[in-house]
């Protein structure tokens, strides 16, 4: 039930564009090497890894990225996400609830956490009353520029409707800050509908959800669909 990670991991990026987030600490045309620690601990007794009706799932995870490593940054981003599921007859009730941070670390002069390792909320896995990436900070063109903490959170009741097809209602809510470890504050939050088709590689899924709280940009439903459930 219980498993573990240990891995290096080495990235090269170049931003092609960039929202106008003032003050520029990673110009456009910059390459950046990233190297860092790979750190997990998963532990579960799910009855299900496609579509559990039954068990938890608990994760953590913690990326050291240093300058020892030849890193160009220095910072660290952990999360920790707790899923469960219950049972109540016919009926499973889902429930998830995520937190991650990112906190640059002494003796990096840039003082930054490169927008492509921040965090983001909204979309079809996260908040589904919400276009993507919608929540949270936004440059003054109203373009996305990710938070360094994340909550987010999720109740979800599945149902079966006839045969393969099934129904869930849900109520998601999450929120970013630009500041470590800032977990506390208004959320965004959104409620809808969806069905499910199950199929050999996992169930088809269509959900629309309308936002409860005016954050972000998004007024009215929206329409997802994927496979597999949303978590």
């Amino acid at each position: 039930r219980l498993t573990g990670r240990l891995g290096l991991g080495v990235e090269w990026a170049r931003l092609l564009d960039s929202p106008d987030e003032p003050p520029s600490r990673l110009d456009t045309r910059e390459s950046v090497r990233l190297a860092y620690l790979d750190l997990g601990l998963d532990w579960s007794d799910l009855d299900d890894q496609l579509d559990p009706r039954r068990g938890w799932r608990l994760q953590l995870g913690a990326q050291p990225t240093t300058h020892l490593l030849g890193s160009q940054f220095a910072f660290l981003r952990a999360t920790a996400e707790a899923r469960g599921y219950l049972p109540l007859g016919p009926t499973v009730l889902a429930l998830k609830l995520r937190l991650g941070t990112a906190q640059p670390l002494e003796g990096d002069a840039r003082r930054d956490v490169p927008i492509f390792e921040r965090f983001f909320l909204g979309g079809s896995t996260t908040v589904r009353g919400f276009d993507y990436q919608d929540i949270g900070p936004k440059d003054a063109d109203g373009d996305p520029v990710g938070g360094l903490s994340l909550l987010e959170a999720s109740a979800e009741l599945r149902f079966p409707l006839r045969g393969d097809l099934g129904g869930v209602v849900f109520v998601d809510a999450g929120r970013l800050d630009r500041k470590p470890f800032s977990f506390a504050g208004a959320l965004s939050v959104s409620a809808g509908v969806g069905l499910r088709y199950t199929t050999p590689v996992g169930p088809l899924r269509l959900d629309v959800g309308h936002p409860l709280s005016r954050s972000g940009g998004s007024s009215g439903p929206r329409v997802h669909f994927s496979i597999g459930q949303a978590f």
